[in-house]
Parts: C-alpha cells; sequence; structure tokens
C-alpha cells in the first residue's frame, strides 16, 4: 500500500506547497522527496512511488480533479468513444520519479510502481466520483456489457503501457489495484476483473518476464484463488475482510501473499496492532510473505505506531 501520506508531518510540509494534488503527483522533486520519506524514517525494503491510480484518467483525456474533503472528482463518461489514446508525455513525470528513486534507493531495497485495475478505473471514470458505490458503473456492467467492454478494453490498454514503462523506468515490482473488485457481479468477473488482469500481466511480462506482479482484488472474497489461477499474478495483496491463513489453504505457495494488518488497529492502538502483527507473522510462517496493511495508511496514524511495528517485524523470531 502507498507508505507517502499525511501521517507523516514532513509530509504535509510539502504537500502545502502544491496547488492540487495531481500537480503534486507530476512534480518529481516533490514526489520523489515523499517516496523516500519513509524509508528514511523506518527503513522500509521497498518504496512505493508517490503517484495516483487516477493520473491514467487524466492521460487519456478524462478532467480529473481532486477535492479537499470530497476526494476526486472525474468528467462522467459515457463510452469508450470520449476517450483518447495514453498520453505517455502526460505520464513522463511518473517515469522520472522511478528512475531517480531507484538512483537514490541502495540496491537491496525495490522501486515499488502500480496501476488501477480497468474495473476499477471505469468505476471512477462512468460514476465520475468515488464514493464506493459506483451505481452508473454496476448499472452498465449489468445493462450494457459490450459498452462497458469497450471502455474496460480501452484501459486495458493504456494500463498496459502505463505498467511497461514504468518497469522499463526502473520499477523492480507492479502492483494492480482492483480497489473495487467486490462490486463486479459473479457472472462478470471473467470479463471484467480475471481476462483484463491475465492480458495486462501477460503483455508486461512478455517485456519484463522475471518481474513481479502483484494483484490486489480487494473484497473479491470467494474469488481469490480463481484470479491468482486466472490473472498469473506471482502475488496476492489481500485486505482487512479476511484473514491471511483463510485464504492461504487455497492458494498455491508459489503465489506470495501480502498483507494485511488493519490500518485502523495501526492508528489507533499501537499494543493492539503489535499483537494482530504477532499473529499474521506466525500464521505465514514459512511461506513466502510480504508484510503490509490491508489498505491505506489512515491521515491521523501516529508515525510511532509505524516505527514500533517496523522495529518488531525486524526482530520477529519464529
Amino acid at each position: 500500500m502507498r507508505q507517502a501520506g499525511r501521517y507523516l508531518p514532513e509530509y504535509r510540509e510539502i504537500r502545502k506547497t502544491c496547488p492540487d494534488f495531481l500537480s503534486f503527483c507530476y512534480n518529481p522533486e516533490k514526489a520523489v522527496a515523499v517516496t523516500m520519506q519513509p524509508i528514511s524514517r523506518f527503513d522500509m525494503d521497498a518504496a512505493v512511488i508517490f503517484s495516483d491510480i487516477l493520473v491514467i484518467p487524466d492521460a487519456i483525456g478524462v478532467e480529473v480533479c481532486f477535492v479537499a474533503g470530497e476526494g476526486p472528482k472525474l468528467q462522467a463518461i459515457e463510452d469508450a468513444g470520449t476517450l483518447q489514446k495514453l498520453s505517455s508525455e502526460k505520464l513522463t513525470p511518473v517515469y522520472t520519479i522511478i528512475r531517480q528513486v531507484r538512483e537514490l534507493l541502495s540496491p537491496e531495497k525495490a522501486v515499488i510502481g502500480f496501476a488501477g485495475a480497468p474495473w476499477t478505473l471505469a468505476c471512477y471514470m462512468i460514476d465520475g466520483e468515488g464514493g464506493g458505490e459506483f451505481p452508473k458503473t454496476r448499472d452498465m456492467a449489468k445493462s450494457d456489457p459490450s459498452r462497458m467492454a469497450g471502455i474496460v478494453a480501452h484501459l486495458e490498454e493504456a494500463i498496459t503501457t502505463h505498467l511497461i514503462a514504468q518497469a522499463g523506468a526502473g520499477a523492480d515490482v507492479l502492483q494492480l489495484f482492483d480497489s473495487w473488485a467486490g462490486l463486479v457481479p459473479k457472472e462478470a468477473r471473467d470479463a471484467l476483473v480475471y481476462e483484463p488482469a491475465k492480458r495486462i500481466i501477460a503483455a508486461v511480462k512478455q517485456k519484463f518476464p522475471a518481474l513481479p506482479i502483484i494483484g490486489f482484488p480487494r473484497n473479491l472474497m470467494d474469488g481469490y484463488a480463481a484470479y491468482v489461477e486466472k490473472t498469473g499474478v506471482d502475488g496476492l495483496s489481500l485486505g482487512t475482510e479476511v484473514t491471511l491463513a483463510e485464504v492461504a489453504r487455497e492458494i498455491s505457495p508459489d503465489c506470495v501473499l501480502q498483507g494485511n494488518l488493519d490500518p485502523i488497529l495501526l492508528a489507533s492502538d499501537a499494543e493492539a496492532a503489535l499483537k494482530e502483527t504477532t499473529g499474521i507473522l506466525r500464521a505465514m510462517q514459512g511461506r513466502r510473505f510480504i508484510f503490509n496493511l490491508g489498505h491505506g495508511i489512515l491521515p491521523h496514524t501516529t508515525p510511532a505506531h509505524v516505527q514500533k511495528i517496523s522495529e518488531m517485524i525486524r526482530q520477529w523470531q519464529p
């Protein structure tokens, strides 16, 4: 999950200097600085580039803005006809950020790039905002699957281009965020979740065969095993809706699990978070595993809580 964020005072100081969130994402000097902040503070094993999944809509001609206190607002679309081909020039700052972070990091630390998955990006673009319900998108998925397929296909191409460019710039790992996968009707999972991810991953692997790709199909619940089997991901990131041990029983040990400490617990109760972390580490003992949160870190999180968790993980002995 994104490491840099509003819980760090040094992040907030830099954020004050940016007129809006997207300009922040496209400013290499500032984005590199906040990407490196968790490394400097906590000596994390990897740096997640500071960016946003909505840079892709922005780069295919959809108007995107972030409203304080309300979240993202987009120019709602009705079909793929209004979408442009991805502007790699628009996203050049993202690739610059990756190259510069890779140069700053020691070789044993990884740079993680990412993109939103087609369904999740479609949710924001069709409904024109966040919020979590996305009624227009869900209605289109059921009532007009061919129109939805056109939007997904356009996004699939743009996402593939963006991920390949990130890998070319020096990203060591890529993550595909399908944050709203749980809203897809079961009968449409193949068309809207599994198959697009499979094609994106295959296209990236064709150019970068050894590059690990992590999928995050949030709230997919009974679909995690199918997601791993059908998409070819190297890693599966899990939210707080499931226990890692439960999913591990269904997933091949060849697939690395990632997750899933509750960010609410981390923010509110350090001791409870430490106890939960111990449980996660014990459950994943003997399996390749990436410790992480189950979703993004919350703005009111005390940095000292993150420090305690980091230290415990480094010192933990089974």
